[in-house]
């Protein structure tokens, strides 16, 4: 089994390998955003390939914020990276869906200690909080990145009794968050949802 420190390193080499993708996804995103279409260019990324990695690099930031907060710090700047990247792809729809983008780089946002961004972001996923009837996950990712704990708690309780489960404890869901895609609260990094990833490559590609 690869070392954490090794595991970093190869998120380091991933985060660098595809600034040339992501430059070409943000600038598109961006001529999307002001134009209101996707400029014809000749865009020579792959963003099948781009979602698949960036997926798998935070599943890797998500394992080390669960067992070497020191390997983790030396992240924040791919973290950043992962998260611009994850926006672009939500505005662009190309890859991911736009929730799963959404979330994800409201997650990458937070490992990156922007809140405020992780926060905003995760707002626009899903839906408001007087529209569920039935939560989803997503519902209660979203809930949760805004910091709504009080609406998390209700949330919670129909989502237990719709399923037919007991109601779990503060602890209980967020260590159910942590291990399936949200995080611990108290500023611990959030991790991934990765619905749409497959084969990782973390060599570069």
């Amino acid at each position: 089994m690869e070392s954490d420190s090794l595991l970093a390193d190869r998120v380091l080499s991933l985060s660098n390998d595809i600034r040339g993708e992501v430059s070409q996804i943000r600038a598109k995103a961006l001529l999307k955003e002001i134009s209101g279409e996707v400029s014809q260019y000749n865009w020579t990324y792959n963003s099948s390939r781009v979602v698949r990695n960036i997926a798998g690099a935070t599943f890797v930031l998500t394992a080390l914020s669960q067992r070497n907060l020191a390997e983790l710090a030396r992240l924040d700047k791919a973290a950043y990276r992962f998260a611009l990247t994850w926006e672009s792809l939500a505005k662009l729809g190309e890859g991911v869906s736009r929730e799963t983008a959404l979330i994800n780089a409201a997650v990458s946002y937070e490992m990156a200690g922007y809140q405020a961004n992780a926060a905003c972001l995760a707002r626009q996923a899903g839906r408001d909080y007087i529209e569920i009837a039935t939560p989803t996950f997503i519902d209660l990712a979203k809930t949760f990145l805004q910091r709504l704990f009080v609406q998390l708690r209700v949330l919670c309780a129909s989502f237990a009794r719709k399923g037919k489960r007991r109601i779990c404890s503060n602890r209980e869901f967020f260590l159910c968050l942590r291990s399936s895609g949200g995080s611990e609260y108290r500023k611990k990094p959030s991790s991934p949802l990765t619905h749409n990833a497959v084969k990782v490559d973390l060599g570069g590609s």
